[in-house]
């Protein structure tokens, strides 16, 4: 792509993989998951997942549906974790 097009996009997939690396190591971060919590480790699967289903969408600009910024919030209340699960959404 050329022009605009492609300089927004291109813009688009730097922040997806921003959003989308790791803030730590993989090792680090595998041995601070074996000292979590069976509950919190499905939590913060469930909060990867939904946010995982708004991005299939393949829109330009990620929308979330009220019912989705529910189930959202509402995951989020349960994973002690949650800052570090929400990718698509900074609050």
């Amino acid at each position: 792509m050329r022009g605009l097009a492609g300089r927004l996009v291109r813009g688009a997939e730097r922040r997806v993989r921003g959003w989308t690396s790791p803030r730590q190591s993989l090792m680090l971060g595998a041995a601070s998951d074996l000292m979590r919590g069976k509950k919190d480790l499905m939590v913060e699967n469930a909060l990867l997942r939904q946010q995982v289903i708004v991005l299939h969408r393949q829109v330009s600009r990620v929308r979330l549906t009220p019912l989705e910024r529910v189930r959202i919030v509402l995951v989020t209340r349960f994973a002690t974790s949650w800052q570090d699960a929400l990718l698509i959404v900074k609050p």
